[in-house]
Parts: structure tokens; C-alpha cells; sequence
């Protein structure tokens, strides 16, 4: 996967507006590094997705623009540090830009005191008024200690390049472009994961002539697969700590690395990890903890091929291309049953609970299509009602002709909470009951603005 950078310029400062989460997703993640023993900065990585942003065009090209509202207060006192807002936009020379399936990627920094703080983000899309989602989380302000060595945070980066020439780019620090990777999913487009961290006063206190430096990617299980070891010289007052764990041949699940630096004569260590989520579709687990959790944790086991095959078929509305074609590549029922495993467990919002609320949305709807929109040949969800039901869920409201004078019964769907407002229209065009989808402004969906001669029974 590849990342392009955005650009921020800052607009005003002003009062703190966080308003309703709608559908709308951006990925978030930081790291904290020490300044000094009474200070130290946050850097807040995040990335827009361009495929759920809406386009416009802006100078004859087509663009996409994201707004940031960015809130940093003092947890316990009404004390503000930072209250702004930024705009980007990205335009792709061409009118594509919603295909694209890269994201966008940026950071902000900000210096601080010591101190437990809280950030309230909120994002929205500049074309859309109704795609937004805000985020808040709270931390401390890491600093340096005064008897022994301090770590920043560990960040895991999707590539680590070191440069001078780059010094203007949001990414650069110490020498090195660091590009981070906000929603921390690595595997079949990211293979490699970059880990960064800084490491102070390695000098204070130090008894031993190195200090010892392990990393280790730990699996769900809580087992470490792989582990490795660096020694460093105590004599350095601060250095930076990169490598790279290549995780092309690791199964889908969730894993975290843990980075431990180590005085072993003074026997005192200190430890920061990560979590991380690798998703390899092609790869199966073999193991007995992997087996033995998709049969525990899923239902598929208990399914035919032909009842599998189905859960595929009105699942791939929702799919990437990568997992369609990892899909058709499977030839067994097993490999089959792993797949949906993990294809819907890379979409749970909320893996922390027993419950994944998407997969179940979805469901919802599916079957709600199955009892409004079945035809004499076809299951609901396979209409082209059904479809558009699955992804987008009720209408605001339906208008329905049913049988008009001169027109063949067609349904119109407002949604007014995606982009700005979109219609479907279908008609029965052959009169089967069965409603053909013949025009949409919803973007990438049909349109056809002449759409209302299709509906005339007299062409």
C-alpha cells in the first residue's frame, strides 16, 4: 500500500465544535517523546480513507478535501493547549481519485508539560457536510528520568528512509523520514513493519558497558515467534532504536511487538509495546491455537460449501478486490470456512467484546432483503435492491409509483446522509416484480440521467 502525503495549512483558531458520529472512518494512532525532565511532545498520526470521501472538482481537478478540528486540554482544570482546525485538499489529475485505495497521511506535533492531557478530534469531509466522526483518548506526557534511561513510545511505521534532502516533510526527524501507518494493519499490502524508537540518557546511571536491547513479535497466544537481541553502548548519552520484522509469512490475527532495553548489571529494565493487526489472507493458520479458535469462535465450521458459498456471495458487496480474488483462488471447503473467519474478523470495530457489531449490522440487513425483496428466481440480497440495501442500509424515504399511466412501477430511495444527499432509482422493467437499479448520483453506483425513458411504456 502505498501513502501519500497531505499538507496542512492552519485556518483560525476557535471554540471546540465535536458534533454525532455518522459513517465516516479515520484512523488514529501517536507516540509521546521526551523533550526534558519536564516536558516533552505528542505526535498524532492519522489517515483519511479517499474512498469514503466525496470529490469535487477544484480548478479542473478532482479533488478531495478533509477538515481537522484538533482539541488538547489538561485533564482536572479548564487549561487549553491547543484548539485549531486544518484543511487539506488532495486532487489526483485525473477522475479517479475514488478508485484510488491509497490513504492519506499526516501527523501533527505538538510540546507540552508534564501533565495527563485529553484530545478530542474531529473529522470531517470538506465536500460532505453529514461525513463526519470525532475521537478522543487521553495520555501523559512522557519525560526524561533523572537515575536511569527513558524510551519514547515505540511506533510502528510503514517505512523508515534515512535522508537530508527531506527536511520540509512532515515525517522527517532525526535524519530519517518516517511515515507512520495510523490504523496499525500490516500483512498482504504491507509486509514489512518498521519500528521506531528513541532512547535517552543511556549514560544515567548505566553499571554495565552495553545495555541490551530485545524486540519480539508476540502472537495472540501470547507466544513470542519471533525474538532478537542488539547491545548498544551505555556510554551514549541518547540514540535511535529502528528495525524492520518482515511478516509476509504470518497468519491473519492480532499480534504486538514488545521492545525492552536492559541494564543487566544493575538488573533494571524498561519495556514499551505495540499493537498491531497483520492481515494475511492467503495464509492458513495451522497451528492448533489457530485451528482451535476459528472452531470455537466461529459458526462456519458447522456449514456445507454450498451454505459458505452463499455467505460469500452477499458478503462480497462489502469486499476488497485482493479478498475477491483470494477468494476465488480457494478450492476447498476448509480453507473456505478460515477465509470468513478472518474476513469478518478484520471488519470487528470492537474486537475488545465478544460481539461484532458490523458483521451483525450486516446480517440484519441481509436478512431484511431476503423478506422484502425476494423474487420468483432470486434471494433478496441478490436484487439490485437488495444490493444497495445491504450497503447502505434504510432510506431516509421511498417514493413509490406503482402504477402509473404510461410508466412502467418504479421506486425512487433518497438517502440524505451520503453525500449530500443521493438517489437509486429502479424500475420493474420487465414485469417479473424483479426492480432493476436504472440510475443513481450516488458516485461509482449506474447513472443515467435519461433515466425516466427507460420507465415509459411506450418506448
Amino acid at each position: 500500500m502505498k501513502f501519500k502525503t497531505i499538507y496542512f495549512s492552519i485556518l483560525l483558531l476557535l471554540p471546540s465544535l465535536f458534533f454525532a458520529q455518522s459513517n465516516f472512518n479515520i484512523d488514529y494512532d501517536y507516540s509521546r517523546m521526551c523533550l526534558d525532565d519536564t516536558s516533552g511532545y505528542i505526535e498524532i498520526y492519522y489517515s483519511f480513507r479517499p474512498l469514503e470521501m466525496k470529490t469535487a472538482v477544484i480548478e479542473n481537478d478532482t479533488c478531495i478535501t478533509g477538515i481537522l478540528f484538533v482539541k488538547i486540554g489538561e485533564n482536572g482544570n479548564d487549561r487549553i493547549f491547543v484548539d485549531r482546525v486544518w484543511q487539506f485538499n488532495s486532487c489526483t489529475g485525473d477522475q479517479n481519485i475514488q478508485k484510488n485505495n491509497n490513504n492519506l497521511v499526516g501527523l501533527f506535533r505538538f510540546a507540552l508539560p508534564q501533565g495527563n492531557y485529553f484530545c478530542e478530534i474531529l473529522a470531517k469531509d470538506g465536500n460532505d457536510s453529514l461525513k463526519q466522526t470525532n475521537s478522543r483518548f487521553e495520555f501523559d506526557i512522557k519525560t526524561l528520568n533523572n537515575d536511569r534511561f527513558t524510551l519514547s513510545d515505540l511506533q510502528l511505521a510503514s517505512s523508515i528512509s534515512k535522508t537530508s534532502s527531506k527536511k520540509n516533510s512532515p515525517f522527517y526527524k532525526n535524519n530519517y523520514e518516517v511515515v507512520p501507518n495510523p490504523n496499525l494493519m500490516f500483512g498482504d499490502q504491507l509486509p514489512v513493519v518498521f519500528l521506531y524508537c528513541e532512547l535517552y540518557g543511556l549514560n544515567i546511571g548505566a553499571k554495565s558497558e552495553t545495555l541490551e536491547i530485545e524486540y519480539a513479535l508476540v502472537n495472540a497466544s501470547d507466544q513470542e515467534i519471533i525474538k532478537k537481541t542488539k547491545y548498544v553502548p551505555s556510554s551514549a548519552p541518547s540514540l535511535v532504536f529502528m528495525k524492520t520484522i518482515n511478516i509476509r509469512n504470518y497468519p491473519t490475527g492480532r499480534y504486538k511487538v514488545n521492545l525492552t532495553v536492559s541494564d543487566t548489571v544493575r538488573t533494571i529494565s524498561e519495556m514499551v509495546y505495540k499493537n498491531l493487526y497483520i492481515y494475511n489472507p492467503h495464509i492458513v493458520d495451522t497451528s492448533d491455537a489457530g485451528v482451535n479458535a476459528v472452531v470455537v469462535a466461529s459458526e462456519y465450521f458447522a456449514l456445507s460449501e454450498e451454505e459458505i458459498d452463499e455467505i460469500f456471495a452477499f458478503s462480497q458487496y462489502i469486499a476488497s478486490d485482493i479478498e475477491i480474488r483470494e477468494w476465488n483462488r480457494l478450492s476447498n471447503l476448509n480453507d473456505k470456512q478460515v477465509f470468513l473467519f478472518h474476513f469478518w474478523k478484520a471488519r470487528d470495530r470492537t474486537p475488545q467484546d465478544y460481539r461484532n457489531e458490523f458483521k451483525s449490522e450486516y446480517l440484519r440487513r441481509v436478512n431484511i432483503t431476503n423478506e422484502r425483496y425476494q423474487t420468483i428466481n432470486k434471494k433478496g440480497w441478490a436484487t439490485d435492491q437488495g444490493r444497495v440495501y445491504c450497503l447502505y442500509g434504510e432510506p431516509s424515504y421511498i417514493e413509490r409509483f406503482p402504477a402509473e399511466i404510461g410508466a412502467k412501477p418504479y421506486e425512487i430511495w433518497r438517502y440524505e446522509q451520503i453525500e449530500g444527499g443521493a438517489i437509486f432509482v429502479f424500475a420493474d422493467l420487465y414485469g417479473f416484480s424483479d426492480m432493476s437499479l436504472i440510475h443513481s448520483t450516488k458516485q461509482g453506483e449506474l447513472r443515467d440521467d435519461n433515466w425516466q425513458r427507460k420507465v415509459s411504456a411506450f418506448r
